[in-house]
């Protein structure tokens, strides 16, 4: 018994370790990859992700000591059965392969969760995500004044030119985005959203809980990431609101939000696609070739040229004539592992009902009402732990209106936020 107790105490401090090295590295990503890549150590910057894949066979091998949840299995068997469904239609185990590297985050958030969240470590959440967070202000305000070395370097390894730091620019009046310490923009603006709301639902003094909220706003519009400031922008409305309604007017409002995010980020591409005949546009090949033109500045593409007209439909277009429209074509299907592997076909998703579309078919419809379900019960907020998970819920729902399923910072929490269960009777808190 001893034995037993001592194995799963110091493996709860190397997930925790883990933990710790996965979100410092995150923030300094782009400075890390140019540092060690000078000295010619750039396998280094995988490290994390060793780690992580270390946890993940740690888990499997003590199974025996630790009673295994209904909600791993669950996902453990998603990932198994779209595996097969990948080799039946895409037939390349690197792809696949692939796709399964792109999930291992996810797949720690749920081994991790027990763990960071734990009544002993949740006293320390507010110092380290603030501490966390103004580093990634340093590093935001470092490359606004300067010109940074590591900002446009890339470097080869085993055979792919890989970024260490993007450069471009974005149209209209923001111009140059900011990726401080990080590897790009939308990394940067992802960390200070995650957070800062991690910091709003841990920290004790509300005056500081403004004051994060505030510089997190303008480190996000540092980056000129549209729909992070978006996000801030809409969770700014929702504490005001917190404020001055009835807590019963505060409940109903929680509860309706998450629905409308949903509906939105769900109709949006399947308008795109019902559209997609009429309106046709070749403009994303476009600007594709004006990226491979311009190595030294990127131009991203807007929102509705390169999503609504191109992207979301050549995606559903593409899992039905290539795959199974029940079953989607599997692990590796999309996104990052057709950059690497089949980058002739390759399509970002940029939405994540689009990604699990592709990935699963129909099928992954079946998600939407447990995720929305579970999202609604954590509407009366009543503890920290369950206060961050709804505000996390929306941050995710939100962001799943232009970003797909490969986000690392989000898929460590939708991790979490599986295994996270409520403590509280819905009905007994309304009764109050």
């Amino acid at each position: 018994m001893t034995k037993n107790l001592s194995i799963n105490f110091s493996y709860r401090n190397v997930v925790i370790f883990t933990v710790i090295i996965f979100f410092a590295t995150r923030v300094i990503d782009g400075v890390l990859r140019w540092f060690l890549a000078n000295f010619g150590l750039y396998y280094l910057t995988y490290l994390p992700q060793l780690s992580i894949i270390f946890c993940i066979t740690m888990s499997f091998c003590l199974l025996k000591l630790n009673r295994l949840s209904l909600n791993k299995i669950v996902v453990f068997l998603i990932l198994a059965f779209g595996s097969i469904i990948a080799i039946t239609y895409i037939r390349n185990l690197i792809q696949i392969f692939w796709g399964l590297y792109v999930s291992i985050c996810f797949v720690f958030g749920l081994i991790a969760y027990k763990y960071v969240f734990s009544l002993e470590n949740q006293k320390y959440i507010p110092r380290i995500s603030l501490i966390l967070l103004l580093i990634v202000m340093l590093g935001l305000v470092v490359d606004y004044s300067f010109d940074l070395p590591w900002v446009g370097f890339s470097f080869e390894m085993g055979g792919l030119s890989l970024e260490g730091s993007r450069e471009w620019e974005t149209s209209g009046l923001f111009g140059r985005r900011l990726a401080g310490f990080s590897r790009a923009s939308f990394d940067t603006s992802g960390q200070l959203l995650v957070l800062l709301l991690l910091y709003i639902a841990f920290g004790q003094s509300l005056k500081l809980k403004i004051l994060v909220y505030l510089l997190g706003g303008l480190g996000i519009y540092l980056t000129t990431t549209k729909t992070a400031i978006g996000i801030w922008a809409f969770f700014g409305v929702l504490f005001l609101l917190q404020k001055i309604t009835p807590v019963k007017v505060q409940i109903i409002f929680r509860k309706i939000i998450p629905v409308v995010l949903f509906l939105i980020g769900f109709t949006l591409p399947v308008l795109s696609y019902y559209f997609s005949n009429e309106y046709n546009s070749n403009i994303f090949e476009v600007i594709v070739a004006s990226r491979e033109n311009d190595k030294d500045l990127k131009i991203t593409n807007s929102f509705v040229m390169g999503r609504f007209i191109y992207i979301w439909p050549a995606a559903i277009e593409n899992t039905i004539t290539q795959g199974n429209i029940l079953f989607g074509k599997g692990i590796g299907g999309i996104g990052t592992p057709l950059l690497y592997v089949n980058s002739d076909f390759y399509n970002p998703a940029d939405n994540t009902y689009v990604h699990l579309f592709s990935l699963f078919g129909l099928s992954s419809f079946i998600f939407y009402p447990l995720w929305l379900k579970k999202i609604i019960s954590m509407s009366a907020m009543r503890s920290k732990e369950e206060i961050y998970f709804y505000l996390f819920s929306l941050y995710a729902l939100l962001n799943a209106i232009s970003v797909g399923c490969e986000a690392q910072l989000i898929q460590f929490f939708m991790g979490m936020f599986i295994m996270y269960r409520n403590k509280f009777s819905m009905r007994k808190y309304e009764k109050l």
